[in-house]
């Protein structure tokens, strides 16, 4: 698998993205200012999305609520999720000097499967949630978006902070 540097939210961030993923605005301009969504021709969706953290949860239970959240809103109802620990993630490098958690969570519902990374970034005050998701996918693709996660998160750089502002 390919992958190609992107330049997100107005090159203030940039992350590898694979290859066989367009940039969705390019065909759809009304995405929130909030999210970068990319889409495959096999239909697998990699949105991209910063969050206020959420008062109430901690490093450990964050995760797997945006999870159980991502089914809920697409109507879903959650039936299996493994939450892969921390030790197992490649390193942000470029935040290396920075307060930040990496956390992985996937999963099925009744309607899709998906595999989500948070990026906890505690000095800036925000959650970046990777996601890809299928309605449907069998253990290899989702094996393979685990890779593609890693890869995203390993070659993600953060130039300019003041989008937290």
């Amino acid at each position: 698998m390919d992958f190609s540097s992107h330049s997100l939210y107005g090159g203030a961030i940039t992350a590898d993205i694979p290859n066989s993923f367009r940039d969705v605005s390019t065909f759809r301009p009304e995405i929130p200012d909030n999210q970068e969504v990319f889409v495959s021709d096999l239909e697998e969706l990699l949105v991209i999305e910063i969050l206020e953290p959420l008062d109430h949860l901690t490093d450990k239970t964050a995760a797997p609520w945006y999870l159980l959240n991502l089914f809920e809103e697409s109507g879903g109802i959650l039936s299996e999720s493994t939450t892969t620990p921390n030790t197992v993630l490649p390193t942000v490098q470029s935040l290396h000097d920075s307060n930040h958690a990496v956390f992985l969570v996937d999963g099925k519902s009744n309607l899709q499967y998906s595999a989500l990374v948070l990026l906890r970034l505690k000095d800036h005050n925000c959650d970046i949630l990777f996601s890809i998701s299928k309605s449907e996918a069998n253990n290899d693709e989702i094996q393979t978006w685990k890779a593609f996660l890693a890869r995203i998160i390993s070659s993600f750089h953060l130039l300019d902070a003041n989008l937290f502002t």
